[in-house]
């Protein structure tokens, strides 16, 4: 049995004694000091980014080290390897323990509601839990609950702090988009009825996360399982570690909640909490990511191209603005995929635009609409600048909104 880096390369084997402990591990034979052993060698192998091949057969099944939300680690085979052999004891771990995480819910974002008390990671138990806990007094949150419950709260934030709005004759400075966030963040709680402001900080980096570690301690009486969240600006997510602005990065145990294709710059949310039972040590947990429309402007959206458009857009509605016309642009950020994302508004005209990426049209059009333009290719965001033009102002003022 070996241990390899994600590029397949060589790191080392394990010795027959290591061999032995994963064996047992898979197979729950271990006990006392030996299941710590095992536990051990698993959660250093995850934490250096490497995998492990069984050799029960050729060619030989690769496996990765995850971790559960209880904080119980499994071994399951990377997407696509190859199956173990008849009878293997890895094998029959890995399809155990291969379980997905079940919702009732459909929908992978949903809008919280005040009186949500929002559960972001399971408690710790004994067994595997198969569902997060969505605890709410709302009778339509009960008893479901998003796929991405973080990225969900990031949404409802943004949506509530209005960041999701562009207007050229009230521009915000980065502090006060900020200040917006933990203005609204004191709608919310989280599980068991800790205030979501009082476990919260508007900041990635070490000192916070230790700081607010320190805070959430307090709440060890109310929560068997104390999180709170940092909210921030980052470059990119990869390999379970967050690039801050600053250069530096932060990992993270938990898995990544992604609103689309994700490019830099991004907001990210972080949960804080411990990763095992009985642990005093905050680390970052579980992460969503939400592309923006860049550092200084916190406007989500939904991808590369969405920003390019939202961006000349902004462009066009400055123009506008320096022409005396104020037109104001808003993001629907819990629309459906094939509903009008983006709306503006002036001069009592209400115009939504449709972004259909990869250029491709829609098989069933609807029949062609005053208030609606749609976009299929990025070669069309002159045309559409125009047509925008266009309708919230003359005809003469028009003719310069490409410049």
């Amino acid at each position: 049995m070996l241990i390899v880096t994600r590029t397949r390369q060589h790191v080392r084997s394990l010795s027959a004694d290591e061999k032995s402990l994963v064996h047992g591990f898979c197979d729950q034979s271990l006990s006392g000091r030996d299941t710590e052993r095992a536990n051990r060698l698993l959660r250093q192998i995850r934490q250096e980014d490497s995998w492990l091949v069984c050799d029960c057969v050729a060619p030989a099944p690769v496996m990765h080290v995850a971790l559960l939300d209880s904080g119980r680690l499994v071994l399951r085979n990377n997407p696509g390897n190859d199956a173990h052999a008849p009878g293997c004891i890895c094998g029959k771990s890995v399809q155990s323990g291969n379980r997905t995480v079940q919702y009732a819910s459909t929908h992978s974002t949903v809008r919280f509601d005040s009186s949500d008390q929002i559960a972001l990671h399971v408690e710790f138990s004994s067994t595997e839990t198969l569902q997060t806990p969505q605890i709410s007094r709302s009778s339509a949150n009960a008893k479901t609950g998003p796929k991405k419950p973080i990225l969900s709260l990031l949404l409802t934030l943004c949506d509530d702090a209005r960041l999701n709005d562009y207007n050229p004759a009230h521009k915000l400075s980065v502090s006060e988009q900020f200040a917006r966030i933990r203005q609204v963040s004191e709608r919310y709680s989280l599980a068991q009825g800790i205030p979501l402001s009082n476990a919260m900080d508007t900041k990635i980096d070490m000192p916070r996360m230790i700081q607010l570690g320190k805070r959430l301690a307090g709440y060890e009486k109310a929560a068997t399982r104390p999180m709170g969240l940092l909210f921030d600006r980052v470059n990119g997510a990869k390999s379970r570690k967050l690039s801050l602005l600053d250069g530096k990065s932060m990992g993270f145990f938990g898995h990544v909640e992604r609103y689309g294709p994700i490019s830099e710059p991004m907001l990210a949310m972080a949960t804080v909490t411990n990763q095992q039972p009985g642990s005093k040590f905050f680390e970052l947990g579980h992460v969503a990511l939400i592309p923006s429309v860049s550092d200084r402007l916190l406007f989500p959206v939904g991808s590369k191209v969405e920003r390019e458009l939202v961006a000349q857009l902004i462009g066009l509605l400055d123009w506008l603005q320096g022409k005396g016309v104020t037109v104001t642009l808003h993001r629907h950020l819990f629309a459906g995929d094939d509903q009008p994302k983006l709306q503006l508004k002036g001069r009592g005209r209400v115009l939504s635009i449709l972004l259909r990426e990869g250029g491709v049209s829609d098989p069933h059009p609807s029949p062609p609409s005053p208030d609606l333009l749609t976009v299929v290719s990025a070669e069309e965001f002159t045309s559409i600048k125009r047509k925008v033009a266009g309708i919230f102002m003359s005809d003469t003022h028009a003719k310069g909104a490409d410049k």
